[in-house]
């Protein structure tokens, strides 16, 4: 989508011939990867088969020596992501983390245990717009559509607002936010894998103090 700018009708013109060059790859005939493939360079020394640490250095895979049946199965599986209608699927440019991020969006507005009978489409919608543009853009849209005029001071608090959301995703996309998260995760990996051997050898009750004693260490004095 974006090597071709979303243009459809460039991307249904060259489809039929990645869809080729993909049968043949799989196959272990790259002469139309180098100019047809998404993935396979095509050369001796650069094509998918050479590259990969696992096919070729573990097994010494060079080709997949398909039969008339696995190429059938094959061409059907590559319909599902090669294919005009998948392309037509894949129109808006929808994926996985977009599709997840608007249901955490909309779990958090109308969570399932709380019953919204009279303005449930209207939290929906609002949710929507607020995911697709920036909270205080989202705002500042819906207040010039009911012809509300906004104080200077409140577009200031609502720029405020988009300048922080810009903000807190470009933050955690940095490299070194990322590489903390998931040091935190090897290291809280690490301490349950710790307690969960000292529980097989039946002294779940270390476990069980320190929680209480964090939890009593944390607790607010009133």
């Amino acid at each position: 989508m974006k090597v071709y700018g979303r243009d459809i009708q460039k991307i249904s013109e060259d489809l039929p011939k990645a869809f080729e060059a993909t049968m043949r790859c799989y196959d272990g005939d790259c002469a139309m990867c180098s100019t047809n493939s998404i993935v396979c360079a095509g050369a001796e020394t650069k094509n998918y088969w050479n590259r990969s640490i696992f096919l070729l250095s573990s097994y010494h895979i060079t080709c997949l020596q398909m039969n008339e049946n696995d190429k059938h199965l094959l061409f059907e599986i590559l319909k599902m992501k090669l294919s005009i209608n998948a392309l037509d699927s894949m129109t808006l440019y929808d994926n996985t983390n977009k599709n997840e991020a608007t249901h955490r969006a909309i779990s958090a507005n109308l969570p399932k245990n709380v019953y919204f009978s009279r303005n449930m489409k209207g939290r929906l919608a609002a949710t929507v717009h607020r995911s697709n543009n920036s909270p205080g853009t989202s705002t500042k849209m819906k207040c010039d559509r009911l012809v509300i005029e906004l104080s200077n001071r409140t577009n200031a608090f609502l720029d405020s607002t988009d300048r922080e959301c810009a903000y807190q995703k470009e933050y955690q996309k940095r490299e070194e936010v990322q590489h903390r998260k998931l040091s935190q995760k090897a290291e809280n990996l690490v301490v349950h894998k710790t307690f969960k051997d000292l529980n097989k050898a039946n002294i779940c009750h270390v476990y069980k103090k320190v929680n209480l004693i964090l939890c009593w260490m944390t607790m607010p004095v009133v």
